[in-house]
């Protein structure tokens, strides 16, 4: 509850008052009531006026959502000795993705592996042998854009499963 108080009012004057009030995560998509009313010492001739209320609707902050799709090749021809796969990251969310990160890794990146990352975009191969993986970053990716990237894989040695596995990650 809150109260304002000034100091007089002439007839058919107004008065403005300003209400700031924080909100949390968790009331985002709610609805509040802000509800007034106004009080005078002074004999008021219409009653009926001297309350009104506003309902706000509490927003989500605008945020990044990161959506990462993969796709590659569903079988592989026993000549192949590489295969290219093809990933996608898009913001879906409101608000830019500041520095967002994507990681590839798999069961046959081996020091021949590679990926092609798009403009502005870094990528920097961590481990070795069969066990590297990519560490991709750019320094932003705004709301609605997309990011694609192409990784090339080792497809022999085939693993013992027979299974080639290409995994990504985005933060």
């Amino acid at each position: 509850s809150i109260a304002c108080v000034h100091g007089g009012l002439s007839n058919g004057a107004t008065a403005a008052f300003t209400v700031t009030a924080p909100s949390t995560p968790a009331q985002a998509g709610t609805t509040l009531t802000l509800a007034v009313a106004a009080t005078s010492q002074s004999v008021d001739p219409v009653p009926g006026n001297d309350e009104a209320s506003a309902a706000v609707v509490v927003n989500a902050p605008p945020a990044a959502d990161l959506d990462l799709q993969m796709a590659g090749p569903a079988t592989i021809p026993v000549s192949t000795f590489s295969l290219t796969y093809t990933a996608t990251l898009t913001n879906l969310g409101s608000a830019t993705a500041q520095q967002p990160v994507v990681v590839f890794s798999g069961n046959t990146m081996a020091t021949t592996a590679s990926v092609m990352a798009p403009a502005g975009w870094q990528c920097a191969k961590l481990g070795r042998a069969r066990t590297a993986t990519f560490r991709c970053s750019g320094a932003e990716l705004a709301a609605g854009d997309s990011a694609g990237f192409a990784i090339k894989v080792n497809a022999k040695p085939t693993p013992a499963n027979r299974t080639i596995r290409v995994d990504g990650s985005a933060t």
